[in-house]
């Protein structure tokens, strides 16, 4: 049986975005604002009141963007550590949907996802991947 390699205090937090990208002729036309605002919509549906993501330290563009979605840098024994990116984190407002998400992110609460093509349940509710 094969075991996580990573301890569970390097993990990231859950629920997690990561490796959101927008084609250069693409960008600027709120792309990936409308990517982010539909994946915090669906983890306020799976019951959470928070969302972490990571994104480069260099990569200003987007930290603006975060910045204005109401995302704060957060600490993390890896990101911004062990290598050159930043987690931040979003927490919801009250007026939300209910939700469970503990400090860390880390409490997770059951959902009606079905399997998909593009993985498992816990799949769909750990990592929310999107490239455009």
């Amino acid at each position: 049986m094969m075991t996580n390699p990573y301890r569970a205090d390097v993990q990231p937090p859950r629920p997690y975005l990561s490796d959101l990208s927008v084609r250069k002729d693409c960008r600027r036309k709120g792309i990936a604002k409308s990517i982010i605002e539909y994946c915090e919509m669906m983890v306020q549906k799976m019951g959470h009141d928070c969302l972490h993501l990571r994104v480069e330290r260099m990569n200003t563009a987007a930290l603006q963007m975060y910045s204005g979605l109401n995302y704060e840098v957060v600490p993390h024994a890896v990101f911004g550590v062990k290598d050159t990116t930043l987690l931040l984190k979003r927490k919801f407002s009250s007026n939300d949907h209910n939700s469970n998400c503990d400090r860390n992110g880390e409490k997770m609460v059951g959902s009606t996802l079905n399997k998909s093509d593009h993985g498992s349940k816990e799949d769909a509710l750990y990592a929310l991947d999107y490239q455009v």
